[in-house]
């Protein structure tokens, strides 16, 4: 119980001050960025230039902004695909073409969506990790069940870290079972299925 209790109080004041510097980012520099920006519209060439520079620092401030708190992102219809791919494009950059999705129900309950998301993640990090290469992520979620499969190349994983729980009693865990296949091509598959 300490030791939850240190990890809550740890998370509640990173939130504090990121909730601080999302709020100073969004309304003081995006703020000033923006009058600058005004500014140096239209008066020459070169300041215009400067006012795109301007502009791209104020998206990518936002943009920055938004990563704080994924999470937030993720929850919301459609998140999950979303965020699927953005974290694709960020460990294998230019990949995110790879990931297909169909849904024909409503989102999955947010606590399994955090869960699912993080073992997908996990997944990703690791293969990156051993060199493997992408070959594709397929995500379905049907009314009653999902299904979600990495696709790629290269050596084999097995993802259990210090005392976290394996990949497999995660999907227990979420009433789920855990899946890896090789094809005959040296493709390999890490599939996470509902029961």
């Amino acid at each position: 119980m300490f030791d939850h209790e240190v990890l809550r109080a740890r998370l509640e004041i990173r939130d504090f001050f990121l909730k601080s510097l999302f709020r100073e980012v969004y309304e003081n520099i995006g703020q000033m960025l923006s009058l600058v920006r005004f500014n140096l519209a239209g008066a020459n060439p070169r300041a215009e230039a400067a006012s795109e520079l301007v502009a791209q620092v104020i998206r990518d401030l936002r943009q920055l902004c938004k990563n704080f708190y994924p999470d937030a992102d993720l929850l919301k219809e459609g998140g999950l695909k979303t965020g699927l791919k953005e974290i694709v494009d960020i460990i294998f950059p230019g990949s995110q073409h790879l990931v297909q999705t169909r849904q024909a129900a409503d989102e999955m309950q947010p606590g399994l969506k955090l869960i699912v998301f993080n073992m997908l993640l996990e997944v990703l990090i690791t293969v990156a990790e051993f060199k493997g290469e992408l070959a594709g992520v397929k995500i379905i979620i049907l009314p009653a069940s999902f299904e979600f499969s990495v696709n790629y190349t290269g050596a084999g994983i097995q993802v259990v870290q210090g005392n976290k729980l394996s990949l497999a009693q995660r999907a227990d865990l979420i009433n789920g079972k855990l899946d890896q296949s090789i094809d005959n091509a040296g493709t390999r598959q890490i599939k996470l299925l509902s029961l």
